[in-house]
């Protein structure tokens, strides 16, 4: 029997009860749990799981779950350690654990996805909120899990990109991009695989590439994203590209030595310096390849928006979160302004509350004198 007989026959005996059906289909993950055999029965059991529970059901097993992320981000962080040794082979196999465990709570119908809901793993809340802007259109609820899937895929296809196993690495940065889809770092790595396997073309290397300004926003990886472009044109020998982004990569990163090399590099193989770039060149290069050399005023506005809504509501740190990053890219006076503000709402905000444990040490000194 295929995932869908199965799914059919099981539905022929549940109730419509949640409580009793989801026993039910517990019951059965415990008889088959481990057989080779029962892959499709346990597959089938997932879906069904993941429709029968409820989103308010949903979010009880996301929350249980949220204990075990400390652990998980312990493990990252030693994962990440051992990669800084180039101890590969240890980092592969820990990081395996890692994925099998992620993929067991898919399986059991946690963070399944389905005509109503599509689960994400995003690292922070402005690429959740960017994904949303993006993709208005999507009519299934939009979930955030807290388990780093994206992160682990990512990781993974470092250690493997390191060992020069590029096709299983892309493999992995597939699945980090689907968890992850408004990562730019990912996006990046994959797009770069995909140029080592002969997976792609130039020119949509270069459309993919392109697509990664819709969602950076931290100055440094915008830093990176011109870098990378700028080595994709070194590559193809267009000196005065590969120059125009290395440049630009320093406005957002003026410590990276890797740029400053670059242009060094470039100078001597083409005799292109600063004084040869004009600004018609810099338009020029943006009408041919639709780069822009300024940052994306739609990601600014989007950040002031979550910052002034946030600030409305008084929830000050998500506020100077989202403003932080508005000013990153724009430093205006007027953010800047609003973060002076949210910067002494916050200070009254812990004086309050030091005045609080303060009052409340007296206190009890009082009550046991």
């Amino acid at each position: 029997m295929n995932d869908k007989e199965i799914i059919k026959e099981l539905k022929s005996v549940m109730t419509g009860d949640l409580e009793k059906d989801t026993e039910f289909l517990d019951s059965i993950i415990e008889k088959f749990e481990g057989s080779k055999e029962d892959k499709d029965t346990l597959y089938a059991i997932g879906l069904l799981i993941s429709e029968a529970v409820p989103f308010a059901e949903k979010e009880k097993l996301v929350q249980s779950f949220e204990k075990e992320v400390p652990r998980i981000s312990e493990e990252l962080d030693r994962i990440a350690n051992i990669i800084g040794n180039g101890d590969y082979d240890i980092a592969l196999s820990l990081a395996e654990k890692l994925i099998e465990e992620g993929e067991g709570y898919i399986n059991d119908g946690t963070f399944k996805e389905n005509s109503k809901m599509v689960f994400f793993s995003f690292e922070e809340s402005m690429q959740e909120v960017l994904y949303r802007s993006l993709h208005r259109k999507e009519r299934r609820e939009i979930y955030a899990v807290p388990f780093p899937y994206a992160t682990i895929y990512f990781m993974y296809g470092s250690v493997l990109w390191n060992l020069e196993e590029f096709e299983e690495a892309q493999t992995a940065f597939e699945k980090a991009r689907k968890w992850n889809p408004v990562s730019a770092s990912i996006t990046l790595q994959y797009a770069e695989t995909l140029s080592i396997n002969g997976n792609i073309s130039g020119k949509k290397c270069l459309k993919l590439f392109n697509e990664v300004f819709k969602y950076t926003f931290e100055p440094k990886e915008l830093a990176y994203v011109y870098r990378t472009l700028g080595k994709f044109f070194s590559e193809n020998e267009l000196w005065k590209e590969a120059y125009i982004c290395y440049n630009t990569s320093l406005k957002y990163d003026d410590n990276s030595g890797d740029a400053y090399n670059e242009l060094e590099f470039i100078q001597d193989e083409s005799g292109i310096t600063e004084n040869d770039i004009s600004f018609g060149d810099e338009m020029k290069f943006t009408n041919n390849y639709g780069i822009s050399l300024k940052p994306n005023q739609k990601i600014i506005k989007l950040a002031v928006d979550c910052g002034e809504e946030a600030y409305a509501e008084e929830d000050f740190e998500m506020a100077k979160y989202f403003l932080d990053i508005a000013y990153n890219l724009s430093p205006k006076a007027e953010i800047k302004n609003l973060l002076d503000e949210i910067e002494k709402e916050l200070n009254s905000w812990l004086k309050l509350n030091k005045y609080r444990t303060n009052l409340w040490v007296v206190t009890c000194r009082l009550v046991y004198i």
